[in-house]
């Protein structure tokens, strides 16, 4: 029996060996790409495969000259403006002796309810004294009192009343200059001012609590 004679019809035995080899060599083809798109060229770039798009790399080179400079601007600090020192204020329960005088004080009251209210004032000058200073702070007491139709003459409240100073448009209550202190007072209506309205009947007068000056 000849050699043919073992060769199914339409030649399949052959077919496939050829096709083994073909899926063999399609492998080997993709392998190769695999490998070539992987390795690198002489100058350590990566070879980029059919289709891809390479973005150009940069590289910054810096000497010695250019980090000294860079340190040199980092280090250095932004001038900023520095506001002069200013006295720190002196607390005490009573002004300098001479230092203030009286200019004038009162009181407006009204009925209010069940209560009397009253709007009392005391306006000083400041007239600088054997020492001169500048005020921030006047604290005062008031008393105020009552004058019967008898004349006789008694306290019926006492309220506090504090003015401030600090403004810097005006550098405090200084030499020279007039200053206000005002006060709100409030009393029950129970007789002991003969539930009177009068502003004629009503003073006040008042008494240092806490100064503030420098």
């Amino acid at each position: 029996m000849t050699a043919d004679a073992d060769v199914p019809a339409g030649g399949r035995r052959d077919d496939a060996p050829r096709s083994r080899r073909g899926v063999l060599a399609s492998l080997a083809g993709v392998a190769g790409l695999a490998v070539t798109a992987g390795c690198s060229s002489g100058g350590g770039e990566p070879v980029a495969g059919d289709g891809a798009t390479s973005s150009p790399s940069t590289r910054t080179e810096h000497d010695g000259t250019t980090a000294a400079r860079e340190r040199t601007v980092t280090a250095t600090a932004t001038p900023t403006a520095t506001r002069e020192p200013t006295a720190t204020p002196v607390a005490a329960a009573v002004p300098p002796n001479g230092s203030l005088r009286l200019v004038d004080s009162g009181v407006s009251v009204s009925a209010g309810g069940g209560s009397t209210e009253g709007d009392a004032f005391v306006r000083l000058r400041n007239v600088g004294g054997p020492t001169p200073v500048t005020y921030e702070v006047l604290e005062l007491r008031f008393d105020l009192l009552y004058t019967a139709v008898d004349g006789d003459r008694t306290r019926v409240a006492t309220a506090y009343g504090t003015a401030g100073f600090r403004d810097e448009r005006d550098g405090g209550f200084a030499p020279g200059e007039t200053g206000t202190v005002r006060a709100a007072i409030e009393f029950d209506r129970d007789g002991r001012a003969e539930r009177s309205t009068d502003d004629e009947r009503f003073d006040v007068e008042f008494a240092y609590r806490r100064v503030a000056y420098r």
